[in-house]
């Protein structure tokens, strides 16, 4: 039991440290201040680093809640939450956090106050909107996959 207490309060502290940090930085570019998307993702960078480290150690204690308490490891909604776990990786990695990495470069480097047309297209890019929601769903799915557990034990 303490390992699926601590599999799920890691897991929630990751998926906040990180959706949560990609939706305030998404508010703070739709807003076009230079200065404050420069700093926020400046300030947001090393939670950026830390979040894929709090992902692995509660992808850890979930492999050892299975395995203490006997849940076959092999169940269709693990097998599923396990590929949802990748895509929402590749996700995050990819679309997001590509936009993430080059909206800051481009903040860092816009000179005055007014965003350059290489960040205003940053800033209006829509796979960023498109991946947020993705992942957001996919999250979803897996906290549904782990409080169901349909399609058998």
């Amino acid at each position: 039991m303490l390992f699926i207490f601590l599999h799920i309060i890691t897991m929630f502290t990751a998926v906040a440290l990180s959706l949560g940090v990609q939706l305030i930085l998404y508010r703070v570019a739709t807003t076009g201040n230079v200065a404050a998307i420069r700093t926020a993702f400046g300030v947001a960078q090393p939670i950026g680093r830390a979040a894929p480290m709090v992902y692995g150690v509660g992808f850890l204690f979930g492999l050892i809640a299975a395995i203490t308490g006997n849940f076959n490891l092999l169940a269709p909604w693990l097998l599923i939450s396990y590929v949802l776990f990748v895509i929402s990786s590749v996700i995050s990695a990819r679309m997001v956090g590509g936009w993430m990495a080059q909206v800051g470069r481009a903040a860092a480097l816009n000179q005055g106050d007014a965003p350059s047309t290489e960040l205003q297209g940053l800033l209006h890019d829509k796979r960023a909107t498109q991946g947020m929601i993705a992942n957001l769903v996919v999250v979803a799915v897996i906290i549904a996959l782990m409080v169901f557990k349909p399609f058998g034990t």
